[in-house]
């Protein structure tokens, strides 16, 4: 009889320290909820500012994408415009050094009948 009722009693101790464990792990648990609701109403805030910046990044980055394309038209517009000066140039030399030649022809005639006028004269 003794050995069942210490089996009783360590039995019941048993189960009194489990419901103990058992109220513990329920406080923490609450705890942690209670933990997790105010962590909630603070994260809300937070996760609407990482969505608005990441909204304004994916613009930042469209906006940067659209001048990096206006500033390649640009450089293939001056590109061309560069092209087209560079041939004009070369014809205007062009032209320039067959004037060059037609005037030293106009100056070597004009010596010639510089000298015939002074023989004619003489």
């Amino acid at each position: 009889m003794t050995d069942f009722v210490m089996t009783v009693r360590q039995d019941t101790d048993e189960i009194y320290v489990r419901l103990d464990d058992a109220q513990c792990d329920q406080s923490l648990m609450t705890g942690t909820l209670n933990l997790l609701r105010r962590d909630r109403r603070s994260h809300a805030p937070m996760a609407r500012l990482m969505e608005s910046e990441a909204r304004a990044s994916c613009e930042a980055w469209a906006q940067s994408i659209d001048a990096s394309d206006m500033a390649r038209s640009g450089v293939r517009a001056l590109q061309t415009t560069v092209l087209a000066q560079q041939t004009e140039i070369g014809d205007l030399q062009a032209a320039d050094h067959r004037r060059q030649a037609q005037l030293v022809e106009a100056l070597t005639l004009m010596r010639t009948l510089q000298t015939q006028m002074v023989a004619l004269q003489s």
